[in-house]
């Protein structure tokens, strides 16, 4: 008799070792970090909350028809100060998730989503940090 598989949690797949960009940092830095690690998302906690800065809205604030000049002020704005400009960055609330959550509810609840997903797993004992992130890919 075959046993009963457990059914997976999102601690089995999540990437532990998270990359987040801090709202006091460049939006260069977020815009290499995102080129270096081909990364679509990054987390960024802002205003007391986990937000998702994405890499189209990185785009949008980083137009090619901008001046050297105009990109290069843009670039060295924060975080924090890109999104409040006044074509800023938009950042996307996140969607966090428990570590124990089980993969089949969490694919169940994105079944018919039409963007990009990327769950995050609060830290409960450290406010402002993450346990892990999990991404599609890391279940495929």
């Amino acid at each position: 008799m075959a046993a009963l598989q457990q059914p997976s949690k999102v601690s089995d797949y999540m990437v532990r070792q998270v990359v987040v960009v801090e709202p006091w940092q460049p939006v260069a830095h977020a815009r290499q970090l995102m080129l270096t690690h081909s990364f679509s998302f990054l987390p960024v906690y802002v205003d007391s909350e986990w937000k998702l800065l994405s890499e189209l809205s990185v785009a949008r604030f980083l137009p090619p028809s901008l001046s050297r000049s105009d990109r290069e002020v843009r670039l060295g704005k924060t975080i924090q100060d890109a999104k409040t400009a006044l074509d800023g960055l938009c950042l996307l609330s996140a969607v966090e998730v428990k570590a124990d959550s089980s993969i089949d509810d969490l694919l169940g609840h994105t079944k018919c989503a039409t963007t990009p997903t990327l769950w995050l797993v609060p830290d409960d004992k450290n406010r402002g940090s993450l346990q892990g992130v999990l991404t599609p890919f890391e279940l495929m």
